[in-house]
């Protein structure tokens, strides 16, 4: 499903491709820049409207943490604090 923001960016840029729009209208339009314009333009050259979807959708980033390795720093993190905790107030109140 494509956004209203991109459908717009879409329509505009077919436009310009088929010379109904001129570049310098579409960065009105879109206010992008000129050299954004045509980078899109050579994109959808290329791949169709394929072009507005990000080269990453749909992958996990690389530098995403596993959960059981997140878990664990997590439970390793609680069992300090309330450690530490204990010891300060074992200092504070040594009875």
């Amino acid at each position: 499903m494509i956004d209203s923001k991109s459908q717009l960016i879409i329509d505009i840029i077919s436009k310009v491709s088929q010379g109904k729009i001129s570049i310098n209208n579409a960065v009105k339009l879109l206010n992008r820049s000129k050299r954004t314009i045509e980078r899109y333009l050579h994109q959808y050259k290329k791949l169709g409207i394929q072009f507005i979807v990000h080269g990453n959708t749909g992958k996990k980033p690389i530098n995403k943490i596993n959960n059981k390795l997140k878990l664990k720093v997590q439970s390793l993190l609680n069992n300090y604090r309330l450690k530490a905790g204990r010891l300060e107030k074992g200092i504070e109140n040594p009875t």
